[in-house]
């Protein structure tokens, strides 16, 4: 699929995080917009696609740990290759030999990798014993992706550090205006290939799930900003179905399917901020 967008406009704003993860955000909100506007990921920057992803590798690995990251992506190619490179472009070195390590262990065996996304999630022994040979890579797999000369703290932000460091020095990137920004997306909007087409795709391949998180986190009064992992048995405020976690423009929170629900939950207190009805999800 060939590359259409070549250019790399980035709004500058606060986004109210920390460690210089605001330029980090400021790319996943790139990705993203474009994305929701009937891009596909081949067809964007490869440098930027290699930073959502590595952010994503990021969130999913600090939620879940290795396993969750494995099974919430599906392995799928472009997100591992985009893992790969941008670590590797960001110059964190020990990030990068501890993730070949991940694809040597994954990929040397597809039968066990298909085995663990098909089974059911934390419960099963398939996946029970896949898990725990994931968590022991390198020893074990956590302590060496958090493992900093500085410490913990430092482990566990060097990432999105690396990462916001490698954005600054892109030479091409446009540092624009909110109103700028959104008049670029509607520019490039215009000229989508295929828009129909592409709809209507999107809409038929979209989990129930998504479109149950829109709703609910609309209903909130927030803006979703990015899904970062899923717990498929989970129990909260007193439910027990799928859990999903998210991040909106107010920080984390999570959307739990039981009862016919979508229950949006406040972080991770009990509290319920929102819900409508998601007749999918079981009783």
């Amino acid at each position: 699929m060939p590359q259409l967008i070549k250019e790399i406009f980035l709004v500058d704003q606060d986004h109210g995080l920390a460690y210089g993860h605001n330029r980090v955000q400021a790319v996943v909100e790139f990705v993203n917009d474009l994305v929701e506007r009937y891009y596909y990921y081949e067809e964007l920057p490869p440098k930027v696609v290699q930073s959502y992803y590595v952010d994503y590798y990021h969130a999913q690995v600090l939620n879940g740990d290795i396993d969750q990251f494995v099974r919430n992506s599906r392995w799928h190619p472009l997100i591992v290759e985009s893992v790969s490179a941008g670590l590797q472009a960001m110059g964190v070195h020990d990030q990068t030999v501890l993730f070949s390590k991940v694809r040597n262990f994954v990929e040397r065996d597809r039968s066990r990798l298909n085995a663990f996304l098909e089974s059911d999630y934390g419960s099963s022994p398939v996946s029970k014993e896949y898990v725990q040979e994931l968590e022991k890579i390198d020893g074990d797999f956590f302590e060496s992706f958090i493992a900093h000369p500085d410490g913990d703290e430092a482990g566990y932000r060097q990432i999105a550090v690396a990462n916001a460091a490698w954005i600054s020095t892109w030479p091409e990137v446009r540092w624009v205006t909110s109103e700028q920004y959104r008049c670029e997306l509607d520019r490039l909007a215009a000229i989508v290939p295929d828009l129909a087409v592409r709809k209507q795709r999107a809409e038929e391949n979209r989990p129930w799930q998504h479109k149950c998180i829109d709703d609910v986190v609309a209903r909130s009064g927030q803006e979703l900003l990015m899904l970062t992992g899923i717990e498929r048995a989970a129990s909260a405020s007193g439910m027990s179905g799928e859990l999903w976690h998210i991040v909106t423009n107010r920080g984390h929170h999570r959307v739990m399917f039981a009862n016919r629900e979508a229950l949006m939950l406040h972080g991770e207190r009990e509290e319920i901020v929102a819900r409508v009805p998601a007749p999918e999800a079981g009783p």
